[in-house]
């Protein structure tokens, strides 16, 4: 159950393990900019920074865990 995103820069795809993610945090966007989110995973010591806002990938996070 691996959810696709896109990187901060929105150019290579980034995968994540629905079952792995302990929290996200939203980041906005300064101006015009889309805003990115931080991902929080289970049993890692680092974060990773995605190209999506925290709200939709939460959703979709939700929806896949949801659907195991």
């Amino acid at each position: 159950m691996f959810i696709e995103t896109v990187d901060r820069q929105r150019r290579n795809a980034v995968y994540i393990r629905a079952d792995r993610v302990c929290g996200v945090k939203d980041w906005p966007g300064i101006g015009d900019a889309p805003s990115d989110a931080e991902v929080f995973l289970l049993g890692a010591p680092e974060t990773l920074m995605v190209g999506e806002a925290a709200n939709k990938l939460r959703q979709r996070i939700e929806q896949a865990l949801a659907t195991k």
